[in-house]
């Protein structure tokens, strides 16, 4: 065999490589997992507020028929990698329903009408899970991360004026699932980018003085090669390809 075609044999069965990964499937879903308050990031992508900030400590309990979103606007795109929710208690094996919809208004009276435009023409995301073993003391604040894979790990873009995005957890089997802690500062929400509504996205149960703790970690920006990169990339290949002939 020449040196070129040695040369080639190497290039080809490294693009077949490189082709090889980039088709591997994606597996859409969420895996849950359990930590405790401090699990909470410090510096995420977004956060509705510091769970540490000064105020009075509430909590909603995600049970029976309720609907109960939290609304949020975002500064920059970011694709979603991870939801961390401050908590403090859940049922062992639950099973718990996300989902993330477009609002026109995030601290409109009501977003019934965004919610029910989400449920006519599909979410931008809507997914179960199952609560991880925990510990339900009621007393204990916890952390639980839903790490999204594969398609679920959706892109939310920048929002602009009044428009954001709500997101919601519900009981699919009327049971309790979980209880989300939430916090008041001074008579109003500490997060001023959206409200929390208890119960229904109507907002008829709502109130403006409260938000629900959670954080979004953005997935991670791998380095993408350069196209004049790729082929020295390749050629090393091929050199070591050589040598071990040799």
């Amino acid at each position: 065999m020449t040196r070129i075609t040695s040369l080639n044999a190497a290039r080809i069965l490294a693009a077949t490589a490189i082709t090889a990964l980039l088709s591997l499937p994606t597996f859409a879903g969420i895996t849950p997992s359990i930590g405790a308050a401090g699990a909470f990031p410090a510096a995420p992508a977004f956060k509705t507020f510091d769970p540490n900030v000064v105020g009075t400590d509430a909590e909603r309990t995600i049970t029976g028929t309720r609907n109960m979103p939290q609304t949020f606007q975002l500064a920059s795109d970011i694709t979603i990698d991870k939801i961390d929710l401050l908590f403090d208690g859940g049922v062992t094996g639950a099973l718990a329903r996300i989902q993330i919809f477009s609002v026109a208004d995030t601290n409109a009276a009501s977003i019934l009408t965004d919610y029910n435009n989400a449920v006519t023409n599909g979410f931008l995301l809507d997914q179960t899970f199952n609560i991880p073993t925990v510990t339900y003391d009621r007393a204990t604040f916890q952390t639980l991360t839903l790490d999204l894979t594969g398609a679920d790990e959706i892109t939310l873009a920048a929002t602009s004026g009044t428009a954001g995005y709500g997101m919601t957890f519900l009981s699919p089997d009327g049971v309790e699932v979980f209880t989300w802690r939430s916090k008041t500062v001074s008579s109003h929400g500490p997060y001023a980018g959206g409200r929390f509504y208890n119960d229904t996205p109507a907002g008829a149960n709502g109130s403006p003085t409260r938000d629900y703790a959670f954080a979004l970690e953005a997935v991670a920006v791998a380095a993408v090669p350069t196209p004049a990169a790729l082929p020295a990339g390749l050629a090393l290949m091929s050199m070591m390809t050589l040598r071990r002939r040799r």
